[in-house]
C-alpha cells in the first residue's frame, strides 16, 4: 500500500462513552459489509485502545465498502490513527497491521 493511501481517506466514528449497544451495532454492521464485499484486503476497522474514548477508525479500504454505514453513524474524515493507539477489530482477508500502517 502506498504512503498516500495510508495517509488519506480515513474516517472515524465517535460514540458516547456509554454507548455499548452502538459499538456492537457498528461492529456487526461492518462485519456484514466485509462479508458482502468478500473480505477485501485493505479494509479494516480499529477501536481506540484508551478506555475514555469510544472511537472507531476505518481504513480507506473500509470506507470504500461501508460508506453508507459510516454515514449512518455520522463518521468524520480524520488522519490515520497512531498504530499504538488502536486495536484491530475487524478486517478483510490477509490484513495485517504492517499492511495498513507500514513497518513503522
Amino acid at each position: 500500500m502506498e504512503d498516500s493511501e495510508r495517509a488519506g481517506g480515513w474516517m472515524k466514528v465517535t460514540l458516547k462513552p456509554d454507548d455499548i449497544i452502538g459499538g456492537m451495532s457498528l461492529h456487526e454492521a461492518f462485519n456484514t459489509a466485509l462479508e458482502t464485499a468478500r473480505f477485501p484486503k485493505g479494509a479494516a476497522m480499529f477501536r481506540a485502545v484508551r478506555p475514555v474514548q469510544n472511537a472507531y477508525y476505518f481504513s480507506p479500504g473500509a470506507v470504500a465498502i461501508a460508506r453508507s454505514l459510516l454515514q449512518q453513524f455520522h463518521a468524520e474524515e480524520c488522519e490515520m490513527p497512531v498504530r499504538c493507539d488502536v486495536g484491530l477489530t475487524a478486517a478483510g482477508a490477509g490484513v495485517s497491521l504492517d499492511m495498513i500502517f507500514g513497518n513503522s
